[in-house]
């Protein structure tokens, strides 16, 4: 960090690694990269039983002044996200997977942005998906300037420290999809977000022994478990008199979009064993109901209409050629 050493830096990027040893040297290295070096970067080893603390030092050897490293008993992703945030010292947050990597101009791009803009509350920035065998970058996801949608993960996001700790977000521990329980509490909290007309963030797909690789079952309870995080965090960030009504609307509005969403993208569970049945529930519920309805936009409503119908009139056939057109991203 170029001038007063004790100067706080502009970002801090949190990466909790576990058994990471194949991926955190490229991690690592896309931060050290930069283009823009006013950061610091917080490292903690949740617990790794493999070479990832030892990799880890040698790749952060030359900027060591500018690292963090911590271990720690092996709790979940959740949990080291929350212990990296009591050791920042920047005035903006960003989280970084220990399998993924970040474009080398990212913090340059998000500093302009960030002056330009007079220091939102949060940044959005594109992402690209990249093959963990061939490391060859594929799916591009682009959000409009608007940002009606913006992906439901932290990683393509960073943070206004001072926004961040005065709400006292925390991920939900315990469970998988944890950034799905908390993002859309602080995209609807957030009085001013900017959107960065640039891919930032590069996401690796199916890492070997990831939770992407896991059974179909497993991974739609794993779901189902994360939206009931969601559902109680609405209430637990709501409990102020003074939240804005939009506000609150806009959080069950992507909690019913996301129930939706599930029961579409594992429709084929639909031999009506308990997950479906649940989630049949929940689309029926009248919280559900009044998110979709209360967001006024008119795709979801008659995506919502035409599913619950189909439900009700045992039309499997729509139900499936719903879920392939949005497969196929119709």
């Amino acid at each position: 960090m170029s001038g007063d050493i004790n100067k706080e830096p502009f970002f801090s990027i949190i990466v909790p690694m576990f058994n990471s040893e194949r991926y955190i040297a490229h991690t690592i290295n896309s931060i050290v990269e930069q283009s823009y070096s006013d950061w610091e970067l917080i490292l903690v080893d949740d617990g790794s039983t493999d070479d990832s603390l030892e990799i880890a030092r040698k790749a952060t050897k030359s900027v060591s002044h500018k690292v963090k490293m911590h271990a720690k008993s092996n709790s979940g992703l959740s949990e080291a996200r929350n212990y990296g945030m009591q050791y920042i010292e920047g005035q903006y947050i960003i989280f970084v997977d220990s399998d993924d990597y970040i474009n080398i101009d990212l913090l340059s791009m998000l500093h302009k942005n960030i002056i330009d803009k007079y220091f939102p509350e949060v940044l959005v920035f594109d992402y690209a998906e990249f093959n963990d065998e061939s490391n060859e970058t594929g799916l591009i996801t682009n959000f409009d300037i608007n940002l009606k949608r913006y992906g439901d993960v932290v990683w393509n996001k960073c943070f206004k420290k001072e926004f961040y700790k005065k709400n006292n977000f925390e991920f939900n521990k315990g469970i998988h999809y944890e950034d799905t329980a908390i993002i859309h509490i602080i995209m609807a909290l957030a009085k001013s977000v900017v959107k960065v007309e640039k891919v930032g963030y590069f996401y690796r797909r199916e890492r070997f022994g990831s939770i992407t690789s896991k059974s179909l079952s497993e991974e739609v309870n794993n779901r189902m478990l994360a939206l009931d995080a969601f559902e109680e965090n609405i209430r637990k960030y709501t409990q102020d008199t003074n939240i804005a009504k939009k506000k609150l609307n806009k959080m069950n509005y992507f909690l019913s979009l996301s129930w939706l969403y599930l029961f579409l993208d594992y429709q084929s569970i639909s031999n009506r064993d308990n997950a479906y049945k649940k989630i049949v529930k929940k689309l029926k519920n009248r919280q559900i109901k009044l998110g979709i309805f209360n967001s006024r936009i008119p795709r979801d409503i008659v995506l919502y209409l035409i599913v619950i119908m189909s439900v009700e009139c045992k039309l499997d056939f729509m139900i499936k050629k719903i879920s392939r057109m949005r497969s196929l991203g119709q």
